[in-house]
């Protein structure tokens, strides 16, 4: 934690797994939340990363709250009991605002800096009979624009502000400055195996008449052994048993691994824009195995299509002094129009 008024940056907090995806596994949404708001970088000091200290209340989550001068940190905690589990329990957090810290039991797993990706920790080691959470929500307030150092997008960056950038140190109390903060994305334990999916990138592409779907994904051991599965894809076909493609992969302990599959359609539909035709939608799904069952699963959908874009000048639509662009669907050029 930080001392008051030191700020946070990206490098200093960002030893969490990234869980982009959520998994098609057994999961559970932990609730029974109680909330404290603290200035910035206090609250260890008050124990509050064992749970102790007074004013807690409790509190919705998931919630976005806001944060001013003087309060600046809201501290979360929860008790839940050991699952009934005998693979991993990994703690997901949908998404919090903007730099946070995360103990179990009194330990600290790790700190994640940002507000858009989901992220998450390993439970499995630290896990006893009943259990307490605490989680801490930073976000600093910078009333000085031209020495900001914490990118939030239009929640401080942007010019929808009533006010223009130079009043900021100088509003009124009614018009004090506010920042984002807390959980507003909820917090699960996701029930996996030993090896974890922990993204997935699908390109569907065309060779002819069928398609081709080229699958890209980073598999994680979250064991401490190396482990020895197989990685299984799966697009359902209609009218046809689903196509199946399968590889054995092999992880050392604790490390992570991409593999690549390339699997054929024969056949497939081209998706088409609403006003032109229908949108057909694939299905892909993909499963880790390892230890004689399932360790984790994800999917996602895609749809195969031919996008390309050329200036009004080669699609022969308007004088060569005009330069508006144009998107190729399927060699027709289509306007895009604009609302502004």
């Amino acid at each position: 934690m930080r001392t008051q008024g030191e700020l946070l940056s990206e490098g200093d907090v960002s030893d969490s797994l990234f869980m982009p995806i959520t998994q098609r596994v057994s999961a559970r949404e932990l609730t029974g939340w109680e909330a404290v708001w603290m200035p910035l970088g206090e609250g260890e000091a008050e124990r509050l990363t064992i749970g102790r200290g007074t004013g807690w209340k409790p509190i919705e989550v998931p919630r976005q709250l806001a944060g001013r001068e003087g309060r600046q940190a809201i501290w979360y905690r929860t008790e839940f009991p050991r699952p009934d589990h005998a693979g991993r329990v990994v703690l997901r957090i949908g998404g919090a605002f903007l730099a946070t810290n995360v103990w179990l039991n009194g330990r600290l797993l790790g700190s994640h800096y940002g507000y858009f990706a989901p992220f998450g920790f390993d439970l499995t080691p630290y896990l006893k009979a009943e259990n307490l959470l605490v989680i801490c929500c930073e976000s600093p307030v910078e009333p000085q624009p031209e020495k900001k150092r914490h990118i939030m997008g239009l929640f401080n960056d942007g010019d929808l502000k009533p006010y223009p950038a130079c009043a900021y140190s100088s509003l009124p109390e009614p018009y004090a400055i506010e920042v984002p903060v807390g959980l507003w994305q909820p917090v699960q334990l996701e029930y996996v195996g030993s090896i974890a999916i922990d993204w997935l990138r699908l390109k569907p592409t065309f060779e002819g008449t069928d398609g081709r779907l080229e699958l890209e994904a980073r598999l994680r051991n979250l064991d401490g052994r190396q482990m020895e599965g197989e990685v299984e894809l799966s697009v359902p076909s209609p009218g046809r048993d689903p196509l199946r493609l399968r590889r054995e992969v092999r992880l050392g302990g604790g490390t992570e691994q991409t593999v690549t599959m390339r699997l054929a359609l024969p056949g497939a539909r081209r998706w088409h824009p609403w006003r032109f035709g229908e949108q057909p939608l694939y299905h892909a799904e993909i499963v880790a195995r390892s230890e004689g069952g399932e360790s984790s699963r994800i999917d996602d959908l895609f749809a195969f299509r031919e996008l390309g874009w050329t200036s009004a000048r080669a699609a022969g639509a308007l004088p060569s002094t005009v330069g508006p662009c144009f998107c190729v669907v399927r060699a027709t050029p289509r306007h895009i129009a604009s609302t502004s």
